[in-house]
């Protein structure tokens, strides 16, 4: 297994999703820290989310936990900064790569998944309010990233 997470690693810091990068937590090779710059034209423009990767033992066996951390104000995260298992829930499969579950992180905060949200109140000021999602949104950034 370490030889397919560090194929995995090294393919996430070669690809980059969004100009993603990746480091080991305390040197383990299960547990990543992912910088996730927020995407040009979304409420996490200037911001650099970070995303907590933990690869369980039995990997790909089993699927990896993906949480951003801290929390970010998303339709698609919820309150324990867990991604919706709309990214890969029932579909995941050992052929996946966490370059590709990661690759959906990006994605998401482009164009959230407002069909299956998990915020909902995120949803709705979302769809009916976009200003004042966007206005929460680098509240708590600020609050938990810093100020950009």
């Amino acid at each position: 297994m370490a030889k397919r997470i560090q194929m995995e690693f090294k393919l996430l810091n070669e690809k980059s999703p969004g100009s993603a990068t990746a480091e080991f937590i305390d040197n383990n090779i299960n547990k990543w820290k992912v910088t996730l710059p927020g995407p040009a034209g979304t409420a996490y423009e200037g911001y650099k989310p970070f995303l907590e990767v933990e690869l369980p033992a039995k990997y790909p066996f089993e699927k990896p936990s993906i949480k951003f951390s801290p929390s970010i104000y998303h339709p698609n995260v919820d309150d324990e900064k867990l991604i919706g298992n709309f990214c890969w829930g029932e579909d995941y499969k050992t052929q996946m790569h966490i370059f590709e579950i990661i690759q959906t992180a990006a994605d998401i905060l482009k164009n959230p998944n407002n069909a299956s949200p998990i915020n909902i109140k995120a949803a709705q000021e979302y769809t009916e309010n976009y200003a004042q999602f966007v206005k929460t949104c680098k509240a708590k950034l600020a609050s938990t990233h810093g100020k950009h």
